[in-house]
């Protein structure tokens, strides 16, 4: 258990294509103004200058609300973990007496 738990925890692979896009734009449009050429803006694009503030907000809610979970998740595992270590441990303390 404590193994799958590692693996999982330190390798674990997470893939967040909206995030990837938003940050993309950012770039792009952060470059092409610091260079001084005129962003071209895709009206077919999901993403606009004037509703990026409220993405990103959107964004970062949804990151909260992810690590939350996770957390609760963690919680979950550590006090089941805690329990069957204990009650293993009263298990061979017991029938050592």
């Amino acid at each position: 258990m404590i193994k799958a738990r590692h693996l999982n925890t330190h390798r674990a692979l997470y893939k967040d294509s909206r995030a990837d896009e938003i940050g993309l734009f950012l770039k792009i449009s952060r470059e092409a103004q610091r260079l001084g050429i005129k962003f071209p803006e895709d009206r077919n694009s999901r993403i606009e200058k004037v509703l990026l503030p409220y993405q990103l907000k959107a964004l970062r809610k949804d990151k909260l609300k992810m690590i939350r979970d996770c957390y609760k998740v963690a919680e979950n595992y550590i006090e089941y973990f805690m329990l069957t270590a204990l009650s293993e441990w009263q298990k061979r303390w017991m029938i050592r007496k």
